[in-house]
């Protein structure tokens, strides 16, 4: 039997087993709690199977059968990926990734093309708009010196949704 596969029970029988229960005392005696019966299935005949069936494998993946699991279909990515030092394919996902992971600092983001921290393109489109607006005013000036006075009135208004 090799490891892709296991042994499967094909024909099993009930039976039953008388077993002595038992229970630690004093370190290292045990004392005897009486007579069990349980019920076994006693396995008469076996065949191996494969542990991965076709329904293991994702879209990008065949079940190859004879070797019991799955395979990528996606060669030439794989091939592609082997030339980057900076990244590896991983067969389990048929992807190629970046061999490591890093936390970047504030305002970079890990990018996944470069496997490097580059500076962060996105937007906060929840932000403030006072927070904008001192902003614009602001821009390069030393905030600590100069007071803030919006341009122009912010105002809010809230919609509710009638379900």
């Amino acid at each position: 039997m090799w490891s892709g596969t296991v042994c499967t029970p094909t024909d099993t029988t009930e039976k039953q087993v008388t077993i002595k229960k038992t229970k630690f005392v004093n370190d290292p005696k045990l004392a005897n709690l009486g007579d069990v019966t349980i019920n076994i299935k006693e396995h008469n005949a076996c065949k191996c199977l494969c542990r991965k069936t076709a329904s293991d494998c994702n879209s990008l993946q065949k079940f190859v059968k004879n070797q019991c699991r799955c395979e990528c279909l996606n060669k030439k990515e794989e091939g592609e990926c082997a030339q980057n030092p900076k990244k590896l394919f991983d067969t389990n996902s048929c992807a190629c990734i970046c061999r490591e992971t890093k936390e970047c600092n504030t305002g970079l983001r890990y990018d996944q093309e470069t496997c490097s921290c580059q500076p962060s393109t996105e937007t906060n489109t929840e932000s403030e708009p006072e927070m904008d607006e001192f902003l614009l005013h602001f821009g390069e000036h030393d905030v600590q010196n100069e007071p803030y006075e919006p341009t122009v009135d912010i105002k809010y208004e809230t919609e509710v949704a009638l379900q």
